[in-house]
């Protein structure tokens, strides 16, 4: 397994509890992927919080402030009569260059349906 950062690849290793690993030098921009055995095809992080060009392109590092949000002002929701929805925006929007055109109305109904998260 190689880590494919910025273009180049650097080889990863595999530590005691079975993480590939690698430690390399990386800005808060660089776009990354792997490349598995012989296969040239780069692939995504499968749990990257950032892929700005769609789903199936490299990942891109995100650093979060840990100072930027709190919480302290939330009160909370209530649950009762609740319904809870996850929606991946990322895959039902019509920027990702891999979104079925089916996903387009499921946008528009959410939108619709005045459900905002």
């Amino acid at each position: 397994m190689q880590l494919h950062l910025d273009g180049e690849l650097h080889p990863m290793s595999r530590d005691e509890d079975g993480w590939w690993r690698a430690a390399v030098p990386a800005n808060r921009d660089s776009r990354y992927g792997f490349v598995l055995d012989d296969d040239p095809t780069v692939l995504p992080d499968p749990r990257s919080p950032r892929q700005p060009d769609g789903v199936h392109a490299p990942s891109q590092l995100h650093e979060v402030d840990p100072d930027a949000w709190t919480d302290r002002d939330w009160t909370g929701r209530r649950l009762a009569g609740s319904v809870a929805y996850e929606l991946h925006v990322g895959t039902f929007t019509p920027r990702a260059p891999s979104t079925p055109p089916s996903t387009t109305s499921t946008t528009s109904w959410t939108s619709a349906s005045g459900s905002s998260n």
